[in-house]
Protein backbone atom coordinates (compact mmCIF):
# COMPACT_ATOMS: atom_id res chain seq x y z
CA UNK A 1 0.00 0.00 0.00
CA UNK A 2 1.22 3.50 -0.89
CA UNK A 3 -0.33 6.88 -0.14
CA UNK A 4 0.14 10.28 -1.79
CA UNK A 5 -0.96 13.61 -0.34
CA UNK A 6 -3.11 15.78 -2.61
CA UNK A 7 -4.94 19.12 -2.31
CA UNK A 8 -8.64 18.81 -1.55
CA UNK A 9 -10.97 19.58 -4.45
CA UNK A 10 -14.68 18.87 -4.02
CA UNK A 11 -15.02 18.62 -7.81
CA UNK A 12 -12.63 15.65 -8.11
CA UNK A 13 -14.14 12.46 -9.52
CA UNK A 14 -13.60 10.38 -6.38
CA UNK A 15 -15.16 13.04 -4.14
CA UNK A 16 -18.16 13.25 -6.45
CA UNK A 17 -18.52 9.45 -6.37
CA UNK A 18 -18.41 9.59 -2.58
CA UNK A 19 -21.02 12.35 -2.33
CA UNK A 20 -23.33 10.47 -4.70
CA UNK A 21 -22.98 7.34 -2.57
CA UNK A 22 -24.22 8.96 0.66
CA UNK A 23 -27.58 8.04 2.10
CA UNK A 24 -29.62 10.70 3.87
CA UNK A 25 -27.93 14.01 4.71
CA UNK A 26 -24.91 15.57 6.38
CA UNK A 27 -24.62 19.17 7.53
CA UNK A 28 -21.84 21.76 7.46
CA UNK A 29 -20.22 20.29 10.61
CA UNK A 30 -19.34 17.04 8.86
CA UNK A 31 -18.58 18.90 5.64
CA UNK A 32 -15.93 20.87 7.55
CA UNK A 33 -14.43 17.63 8.89
CA UNK A 34 -13.94 16.53 5.29
CA UNK A 35 -13.02 19.81 3.59
CA UNK A 36 -10.52 20.91 6.26
CA UNK A 37 -8.68 17.58 6.32
CA UNK A 38 -5.42 16.61 4.67
CA UNK A 39 -6.32 14.32 1.77
CA UNK A 40 -4.48 11.28 0.47
CA UNK A 41 -4.84 8.95 -2.48
CA UNK A 42 -4.25 5.29 -1.67
CA UNK A 43 -2.67 2.77 -4.06
CA UNK A 44 -2.37 -1.02 -3.97
CA UNK A 45 0.24 -2.54 -6.29
CA UNK A 46 0.19 0.68 -8.32
CA UNK A 47 -3.59 0.80 -8.74
CA UNK A 48 -5.61 3.67 -7.28
CA UNK A 49 -8.03 2.26 -4.71
CA UNK A 50 -9.45 5.27 -2.87
CA UNK A 51 -9.10 8.57 -1.04
CA UNK A 52 -8.79 9.40 2.67
CA UNK A 53 -9.09 12.57 4.74
CA UNK A 54 -7.18 13.12 8.00
CA UNK A 55 -7.71 15.99 10.42
CA UNK A 56 -5.16 16.06 13.24
CA UNK A 57 -5.23 12.51 14.63
CA UNK A 58 -8.55 11.40 13.12
CA UNK A 59 -9.78 9.91 9.86
CA UNK A 60 -12.71 12.00 8.68
CA UNK A 61 -13.24 10.57 5.21
CA UNK A 62 -12.44 7.07 3.92
CA UNK A 63 -13.71 6.14 0.48
CA UNK A 64 -12.62 2.94 -1.26
CA UNK A 65 -13.52 2.31 -4.89
CA UNK A 66 -16.31 -0.17 -5.38
CA UNK A 67 -14.36 -2.97 -7.12
CA UNK A 68 -11.97 -3.30 -4.13
CA UNK A 69 -14.37 -2.32 -1.36
CA UNK A 70 -14.41 -5.88 -0.03
CA UNK A 71 -10.86 -5.12 1.22
CA UNK A 72 -11.90 -1.89 2.95
CA UNK A 73 -11.33 -3.14 6.51
CA UNK A 74 -7.83 -4.34 5.59
CA UNK A 75 -6.95 -1.03 3.91
CA UNK A 76 -8.29 0.93 6.88
CA UNK A 77 -6.16 -1.05 9.33
CA UNK A 78 -3.08 -0.51 7.19
CA UNK A 79 -3.72 3.21 6.85
CA UNK A 80 -4.34 4.01 10.53
CA UNK A 81 -1.23 2.01 11.46
CA UNK A 82 0.91 3.81 8.87
CA UNK A 83 -0.32 7.26 9.97
CA UNK A 84 -0.51 6.36 13.69
CA UNK A 85 -4.10 7.58 14.00
CA UNK A 86 -6.25 7.17 17.10
CA UNK A 87 -9.71 8.36 16.05
CA UNK A 88 -12.23 8.40 13.23
CA UNK A 89 -15.40 10.37 12.53
CA UNK A 90 -18.09 8.55 10.56
CA UNK A 91 -21.80 9.06 10.02
CA UNK A 92 -24.55 6.66 9.11
CA UNK A 93 -24.80 8.51 5.80
CA UNK A 94 -21.72 6.47 4.80
CA UNK A 95 -22.50 2.98 6.04
CA UNK A 96 -19.40 1.41 4.45
CA UNK A 97 -17.09 3.64 6.49
CA UNK A 98 -19.36 3.50 9.56
CA UNK A 99 -19.31 -0.30 9.62
CA UNK A 100 -15.53 -0.31 9.16
CA UNK A 101 -15.14 1.99 12.17
CA UNK A 102 -17.43 -0.26 14.22
CA UNK A 103 -15.12 -3.17 13.44
CA UNK A 104 -12.00 -1.29 14.55
CA UNK A 105 -13.39 0.79 17.43
CA UNK A 106 -12.42 0.68 21.06
CA UNK A 107 -14.92 3.31 22.22
CA UNK A 108 -17.73 5.35 20.65
CA UNK A 109 -18.82 8.91 21.41
CA UNK A 110 -21.97 10.30 19.82
CA UNK A 111 -21.38 13.68 18.16
CA UNK A 112 -24.31 15.06 16.16
CA UNK A 113 -27.70 14.41 14.60
CA UNK A 114 -28.60 15.46 11.06
CA UNK A 115 -32.19 16.26 10.10
CA UNK A 116 -34.09 16.84 6.85
CA UNK A 117 -37.17 19.07 6.73
CA UNK A 118 -40.03 16.99 5.33
CA UNK A 119 -43.27 18.64 6.51
CA UNK A 120 -44.78 22.08 6.88
CA UNK A 121 -46.23 22.96 10.29
CA UNK A 122 -48.46 25.72 11.69
CA UNK A 123 -46.48 28.41 13.52
CA UNK A 124 -47.02 30.26 16.79
CA UNK A 125 -46.14 33.61 15.21
CA UNK A 126 -47.31 35.10 11.95
CA UNK A 127 -44.52 35.55 9.40
CA UNK A 128 -44.98 39.32 9.64
CA UNK A 129 -42.94 39.09 12.87
CA UNK A 130 -39.91 37.84 10.87
CA UNK A 131 -37.60 40.02 8.80
CA UNK A 132 -34.00 40.29 7.71
CA UNK A 133 -31.69 41.04 10.64
CA UNK A 134 -30.31 44.59 10.67
CA UNK A 135 -26.78 45.79 11.37
CA UNK A 136 -27.99 47.90 14.31
CA UNK A 137 -28.83 44.60 16.07
CA UNK A 138 -25.41 43.02 15.48
CA UNK A 139 -24.17 43.38 19.08
CA UNK A 140 -27.36 41.93 20.55
CA UNK A 141 -27.30 39.04 18.07
CA UNK A 142 -23.62 38.42 18.82
CA UNK A 143 -24.44 38.08 22.52
CA UNK A 144 -27.44 35.84 21.81
CA UNK A 145 -25.32 33.48 19.67
CA UNK A 146 -22.50 33.54 22.26
CA UNK A 147 -20.07 34.94 19.66
CA UNK A 148 -20.34 31.82 17.49
CA UNK A 149 -20.03 33.65 14.15
CA UNK A 150 -16.84 35.55 13.39
CA UNK A 151 -18.42 36.75 10.14
CA UNK A 152 -21.73 37.81 11.73
CA UNK A 153 -21.74 41.28 10.14
CA UNK A 154 -21.09 39.83 6.69
CA UNK A 155 -23.86 37.26 7.15
CA UNK A 156 -26.32 39.98 8.10
CA UNK A 157 -25.30 42.13 5.13
CA UNK A 158 -25.68 39.12 2.80
CA UNK A 159 -29.26 38.55 4.01
CA UNK A 160 -28.51 35.18 5.62
CA UNK A 161 -29.74 36.13 9.11
CA UNK A 162 -33.39 36.61 10.12
CA UNK A 163 -34.81 38.12 13.29
CA UNK A 164 -38.15 37.59 15.01
CA UNK A 165 -39.29 40.63 16.96
CA UNK A 166 -42.38 41.43 18.98
CA UNK A 167 -43.10 45.10 19.74
CA UNK A 168 -39.49 45.92 18.84
CA UNK A 169 -37.97 43.31 21.15
CA UNK A 170 -35.66 40.70 19.62
CA UNK A 171 -36.93 37.23 20.59
CA UNK A 172 -34.73 35.05 18.37
CA UNK A 173 -32.65 34.82 15.22
CA UNK A 174 -32.25 32.29 12.43
CA UNK A 175 -29.33 31.58 10.11
CA UNK A 176 -29.13 30.08 6.62
CA UNK A 177 -25.81 28.53 5.58
CA UNK A 178 -24.92 27.30 2.10
CA UNK A 179 -23.66 23.75 1.81
CA UNK A 180 -19.99 23.47 0.86
CA UNK A 181 -20.51 20.26 -1.14
CA UNK A 182 -24.21 20.02 -1.97
CA UNK A 183 -25.39 23.06 -3.99
CA UNK A 184 -29.02 21.94 -3.74
CA UNK A 185 -29.25 22.03 0.06
CA UNK A 186 -28.94 24.67 2.78
CA UNK A 187 -28.53 24.34 6.54
CA UNK A 188 -30.56 26.19 9.16
CA UNK A 189 -29.77 27.23 12.71
CA UNK A 190 -31.82 29.16 15.28
CA UNK A 191 -31.13 30.90 18.59
CA UNK A 192 -33.88 31.98 21.01
CA UNK A 193 -33.53 34.18 24.07
CA UNK A 194 -33.88 32.15 27.25
CA UNK A 195 -37.00 33.92 28.51
CA UNK A 196 -38.80 33.34 25.18
CA UNK A 197 -38.10 29.63 24.78
CA UNK A 198 -40.97 27.18 24.37
CA UNK A 199 -43.13 29.90 22.81
CA UNK A 200 -42.66 28.80 19.19
CA UNK A 201 -40.00 31.38 18.29
CA UNK A 202 -37.49 28.86 16.96
CA UNK A 203 -40.04 26.79 15.06
CA UNK A 204 -41.49 29.94 13.44
CA UNK A 205 -38.05 31.01 12.24
CA UNK A 206 -37.35 27.50 10.94
CA UNK A 207 -40.64 27.41 9.02
CA UNK A 208 -40.12 30.89 7.55
CA UNK A 209 -36.58 30.09 6.33
CA UNK A 210 -37.59 26.63 5.10
CA UNK A 211 -40.28 28.04 2.86
CA UNK A 212 -37.80 30.48 1.33
CA UNK A 213 -35.38 27.64 0.60
CA UNK A 214 -38.08 25.34 -0.78
CA UNK A 215 -39.07 28.05 -3.25
CA UNK A 216 -35.57 27.67 -4.73
CA UNK A 217 -36.09 23.90 -5.02
CA UNK A 218 -33.46 23.05 -2.40
CA UNK A 219 -33.38 20.65 0.55
CA UNK A 220 -33.58 22.06 4.07
CA UNK A 221 -31.07 20.58 6.52
CA UNK A 222 -30.50 21.11 10.25
CA UNK A 223 -28.15 19.58 12.77
CA UNK A 224 -27.62 19.58 16.52
CA UNK A 225 -25.30 18.15 19.14
CA UNK A 226 -26.33 14.54 19.77
CA UNK A 227 -27.21 15.05 23.44
CA UNK A 228 -29.06 18.35 22.95
CA UNK A 229 -32.52 16.95 23.56
CA UNK A 230 -34.19 20.37 23.49
CA UNK A 231 -32.93 21.10 19.96
CA UNK A 232 -33.70 17.58 18.81
CA UNK A 233 -37.30 17.81 20.06
CA UNK A 234 -37.78 21.25 18.52
CA UNK A 235 -36.57 20.04 15.12
CA UNK A 236 -38.84 17.00 15.25
CA UNK A 237 -41.79 19.20 16.23
CA UNK A 238 -40.89 21.59 13.39
CA UNK A 239 -41.29 18.98 10.66
CA UNK A 240 -37.73 17.69 10.50
CA UNK A 241 -36.95 13.99 10.20
CA UNK A 242 -33.86 12.48 11.81
CA UNK A 243 -31.80 11.03 8.97
CA UNK A 244 -28.26 10.36 10.23
CA UNK A 245 -25.95 10.47 13.23
CA UNK A 246 -22.25 11.30 13.45
CA UNK A 247 -20.02 9.29 15.77
CA UNK A 248 -16.44 9.77 16.96
CA UNK A 249 -14.67 6.42 17.28
CA UNK A 250 -11.59 5.75 19.40
CA UNK A 251 -9.70 3.11 17.45
CA UNK A 252 -7.98 0.00 18.71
Amino acid sequence: MKIRKIPFNDKDEIIQQYLNSLYGVIDDFQEDLIANADHYLMYDEGDLIGQIGVLKDAVTFFYILEDVRYKQSKYFAQFIKAKKLSYAYASTADLNFFHTCIEHQKEMEMQAKFFLKTNQIPTAFDFSYVDYARMHDVEEIDLLTEHEFEDLGKRIQNGDVYSLKEEGELLGVGFISNSKMFPMQQTLGVFTKDKHRRKGVGSTLLEYMSEKIWKDGKKVIAGCYYYNEASSKMLSYSGFRLMNILVKFKLR
